[in-house]
């Protein structure tokens, strides 16, 4: 509705054009109803109104579900063209395929047009690219579609490599991407069009995850950032939202490469806290490369979240048994631990636990403790602390214990029947 309240001199004379407008895609086919009600402080009136919504035919809604499965289909096909699952001729014979089942369900589509003049560039057809590249012109020229108008542009400076040409169309490019700067697809075209930006690796990062800021999601984004990275690891300068959504698209896709992964390790080291998505980035960095570095790195990531579960136990046995140095190692080994029969400990986990339990039992102990029994974790250690009390008035009993008074506060005694 254009009001929510009419006002006398709103009307004309004694009548007034009510407007209202209905959301199609909340109809459902047929008949649709409803009701408008006026009201003010002496009366009330209501109109009845219907909407009617065609039904769509049966073999219609096919057609669309065969067009998005063949999209989805030429998406798969060139994500495995560009991260070299498949070879490139491979990837020309599918899509061509794929292509021909869309152009028999829509032949007028500009955008299916656009795409096979693609196709047979990139198959050398340049002849027939020129000719459907005219065709698809045409229909452009009926309605404007900004990301449409700007493929077509691309598509044109690779059938015409004058640089005068390439950097005339990347000027109109760059005018209509500045006009539509959520569109993703008019941004991936800029970058491929411009100097500035094929030049510059930093500036298609930078545009490239402004285009994820506003929302745009697609593999083709993972795949142009993730190359960059590849490349040069060391545009790779921190582990942020985009930084990790790209990393985990490659881990998911095995592309990481030793060098990407010595990168990924030093700036999660610097990292404080947990993050399951870089966890499960590291998870694979360690199957590319399963250093002690590595390995050291997703330990202490786990122990800043505390994680405890068993699948964090496997790694904080992998870290006992490489006898890294990590801080809180081994009580969170001995925390995630679960309890069987046939578990044997390693002594050197069993030691650290009791000394760690040693430890907090003499700061948390009652100052008026002679002796805090320790009740072992495993059968073959016994331990115990002596806790006197120190006072200004109390050296004799410093005396008495045989303990000098510098370490009268905490001492323990393990039993030599421990073997270390």
């Amino acid at each position: 509705m254009e009001k929510d309240m009419i006002r006398e001199e709103d009307f004309l004379g004694n009548c007034y054009r009510f407007s209202f407008y209905v959301d199609a895609d909340k109809l459902h086919a047929g008949r649709n109803y409803g009701k408008i009600r006026f009201t003010n402080a002496y009366t009330s009136s209501e109109v009845t109104v219907m909407a009617y919504k065609q039904r769509i035919d049966r073999k219609f809604n096919e057609a669309i579900r065969q067009k998005k499965h063949a999209i989805v289909e030429l998406m798969q096909y060139y994500e495995a063209f560009r991260t070299k699952q498949i070879s490139a001729s491979s990837w020309m014979n599918e899509t061509s395929l794929i292509m021909d089942r869309l152009q028999e369900l829509d032949e007028q589509n500009p955008a299916y047009m656009l795409m096979r003049v693609q196709l047979l560039i990139t198959q050398e057809r340049t002849n027939e690219a020129r000719w459907l590249l005219e065709q698809a012109d045409e229909l452009l020229a009926g309605k404007y579609n900004p990301t449409l108008y700007c493929y077509y542009m691309y598509l044109s400076t690779l059938l015409n490599r004058t640089e005068e040409y390439i950097d005339e169309m990347a000027e109109q490019v760059e005018k209509i991407f500045r006009e539509n700067m959520d569109d993703w697809r008019i941004a991936w075209l800029l970058i491929y069009l411009s100097d500035d930006y094929s030049r510059s690796p930093s500036k298609k990062w930078i545009v490239l995850e402004e285009q994820f800021a506003k929302g745009a999601t697609s593999p083709v984004l993972y795949i142009e950032a993730y190359h960059l990275i590849q490349n040069n690891p060391s545009i790779l300068m921190q582990l942020d939202d985009f930084e990790i959504q790209v990393l985990s698209y490659a881990a998911r896709k095995q592309l990481l490469t030793t060098e990407v992964v010595e990168q990924i390790v030093y700036l999660a080291k610097k990292l404080r806290g947990y993050r399951k998505p870089l966890y499960r980035i590291l998870r694979v960095c360690y199957q590319v490369l399963p250093t002690d570095e590595v390995l050291q790195t997703i330990c202490t990531i786990l122990i800043n979240g505390n994680i405890t579960t068993p699948e964090a136990f496997a790694w904080y046995e992998k870290g006992i048994g490489k006898e890294l140095r990590i801080t809180r190692l081994y009580e969170h080994y001995m925390m995630s631990l679960e309890l069987k029969d046939d578990v044997v400990i390693p002594k050197i986990a069993t030691i650290k636990a009791a000394i760690k339990i040693i430890f907090i039992g003499i700061v948390s102990a009652p100052r008026s403790s002679e002796r805090l029994a320790i009740e072992p974790a495993a059968p073959n250690i016994n331990a115990y602390i002596k806790y006197p009390s120190i006072k200004n008035n109390n050296a004799k009993r410093a005396a008495d214990t045989g303990i000098p008074k510098s370490e009268m506060m905490m001492s323990f005694v393990i039993s030599p029947s421990l073997s270390l």
